[in-house]
């Protein structure tokens, strides 16, 4: 009897994912509206290509985050 072993697949998480909740983040202390601004458009971008490429890239909860705060 065999055993198979499942090998388990990682996906990344994007780059433009964290840079977005860092800049909505930063955007309420350092930056004001400009991080706030800069969080929305790179979450909005990141979310396209999140849900074009589901295979490759993860993060699509912290670009949300990102364009909500």
């Amino acid at each position: 009897m065999h055993a198979t072993v499942s090998i388990p697949t990682y996906v990344k998480t994007h780059a433009l994912a964290i840079a977005s909740l860092v800049l909505a983040f930063t955007g309420f202390t350092f930056l004001l509206w400009i991080g706030c601004i800069f969080a929305e458009v790179t979450g909005s971008v990141v979310k396209k290509e999140i849900r074009a490429y589901p295979d490759q890239y993860a993060g699509e909860n912290l670009a949300k985050t990102g364009v909500t705060l």
